[in-house]
């Protein structure tokens, strides 16, 4: 063979006059070459153009034939419609295979016009961390250009009329999507087991040695093999309704008409409740039937002496919060509709304590959604909001009513996240105990107990006040941190101490925020929920019941 230089790799030329290229493996990471082939071998078997590859010298080695192509040009405004097709099919691959590195230096572009996805060597960089949204581009730390899946999904979720996509339940991009729903569960395991068994053996299989930004803790065992190659099945199984839930997203953010949802397609979000209305405070508050839609602005919430802040850590300020992306803005809720969290703690020490945040210094907002401790709790505006996840390690769960001010309102604060079904109300610094109206325990099986109402698949146990509920009480936390602070420093008549904690004087604006541990949530694809050492409910990938 002839060696012909190139970036990257070597190109070579074989006696037939074949150009490959050829890259070589750091001793050790061999199974990568493994994992290239792999990836290869199934992108073409489910139809999507791939050159041949092959492996060398027990994987010391790869070489792939050398494509006639371009570099595609990845001006979203000038591609076709069948263009956007074919990439919405290499997006649903990728995501198989947890591929995050599709920037638009990794397409070609055939003098025939087609278009051909190459260099998957991420593959399963990122898995059981990532997230299947818009925003997820974890490379960008490292000074990558987004994904071309990114652009496409953030253009159509923004109503650009030149990007239109195909519902992926449905069509092409549907028929492809079973296509590899359908591949040999047994043969996909063969296929990707000499990676994983050399990643493991290098003690690199899920490595979670990686800290950058959007990243959700790690959902499977690191090192198992078998434990992700039924992972990696487990996400083959659930493509349509990844991607169904993708679209619906795009289509719920998109300003202007949304194209119709095609036939025979639900929208995933959950229904709204039908617990019945209950008079939970000697007649004065009751429980919605259903969930209430609220208000919500970027302007910082103003408190006042009858509606308080409900901040239970003052050191947890608003300047601190960070978000991934310069042009995004915390937006408030406006309204006062009442708010639900579960729980696996019981009365006796909520009511006596409040809500805590688990990590008061960690300010990032979206890992914090996605699945990470943080300075935030989590409630959400969904009174039927119950997860199937928590009933396996346990028949029961507490449900929480709170009625505080203030919050973050997830969605809208971060355009696109997984979880956007949860209808998330954060609060930064926690929520004190004088805001919660009390609690009511839910089963998870039908018993018959004559002291239990029963609503839909679940038994409620008898309404418990909280005998310390009282939101209209001055916030004697965050006063005292201000008096210490205003003596430290009477040059100033902030109302935000030398911390940036919140201080709720007569009309300053302070925020408050939900957290993490509500009713549940999911950090991607997976199924599997936690329940966080202070006994709340992490949502990793639970499902609403």
């Amino acid at each position: 063979m002839r060696r012909v230089g190139t970036h990257g790799g070597r190109l070579v030329e074989d006696p037939d006059g074949q150009l490959w290229l050829m890259k070589t493996a750091k001793e050790g990471d061999e199974f990568l070459s493994h994992l290239q082939v792999a990836v290869a071998s199934l992108q073409a078997a489910v139809g999507l153009p791939i050159p041949p590859t092959r492996l060398l010298d027990g994987g010391r080695f790869t070489i792939r034939a050398w494509v006639d192509a371009t570099l595609l040009d990845i001006d979203i405004s000038a591609l076709s419609g069948p263009d956007l097709v074919t990439l919405q099919k290499h997006q649903v691959f990728d995501w198989l295979i947890s591929n995050h590195d599709a920037h638009p230096g990794q397409f070609l572009r055939t003098r025939d016009g087609g278009i051909v996805g190459i260099d998957k060597d991420q593959a399963f960089r990122y898995f059981g961390r990532d997230i299947l949204s818009w925003r997820f581009h974890p490379n960008g730390f490292y000074g990558e250009a987004e994904p071309v899946y990114n652009t496409m999904w953030r253009g159509f979720s923004q109503g650009r009329g030149d990007i239109l996509l195909s519902d992926p339940r449905t069509g092409e991009v549907g028929e492809f999507i079973t296509r590899l729903r359908e591949f040999d569960d047994e043969r996909l395991r063969d296929l990707l087991r000499p990676y994983a068994v050399g990643a493991a053996k290098a003690g690199k299989l899920l490595s979670t040695s990686g800290d950058e930004p959007g990243l959700t803790d790690q959902r499977h065992v690191e090192n198992d093999v078998e434990s992700f190659l039924s992972a990696v099945i487990e996400r083959k199984s659930r493509l349509v309704e990844d991607f169904g839930s993708l679209y619906q997203r795009a289509l719920d953010a998109r300003p202007d008409p949304q194209p119709a949802v095609a036939s025979g397609a639900p929208r995933l979000s959950p229904q709204p409740s039908t617990r019945p209305v209950e008079d939970v405070r000697a007649n004065v508050i009751e429980v919605p039937t259903v969930m209430v839609e609220g208000t919500f602005d970027t302007a910082e919430p103003v408190f006042s002496a009858d509606r308080p802040s409900a901040q239970l850590d003052s050191t947890v300020a608003l300047s601190d919060i960070t978000l991934p992306q310069p042009f995004l803005r915390l937006h408030f809720r406006t309204d006062n509709h009442l708010l639900f969290r579960a729980d696996t703690r019981g009365p006796s020490e909520i009511f006596e304590s409040g809500f805590a945040p688990q990590q008061p210094s960690m300010r990032d907002f979206e890992a914090f959604i996605l699945g990470r401790s943080g300075a935030f709790v989590s409630t959400t505006r969904n009174p039927g909001l119950h997860f199937r996840v928590p009933f396996n390690t346990r028949p029961d769960v507490f449900e929480y009513i709170i009625d505080a001010p203030g919050g973050i309102e997830a969605n809208p604060t971060l355009e696109d996240h997984p979880y956007t079904y949860q209808d998330e109300v954060s609060f930064p610094g926690g929520i004190r105990r004088e805001n919660i109206i009390g609690v009511e325990r839910v089963w998870d099986t039908l018993t018959g107990h004559p002291g239990r109402t029963v609503r839909g698949t679940h038994e409620y146990e008898e309404f418990i006040a909280n005998p310390r509920y009282d939101p209209s009480a001055p916030n004697t936390r965050i006063a005292r941190r201000a008096s210490a602070d205003d003596s430290d420093d009477n040059a100033d008549d902030s109302d935000e101490d030398s911390s940036g904690a919140l201080t709720p004087r007569a009309g300053s604006p302070v925020a408050p925020a939900p957290s993490h541990p509500a009713l549940g949530g999911e950090a991607s694809s997976a199924d599997d929920s936690d329940e966080d050492s202070s006994g709340a409910l992490t949502p990793r990938a639970g499902s609403p019941v």
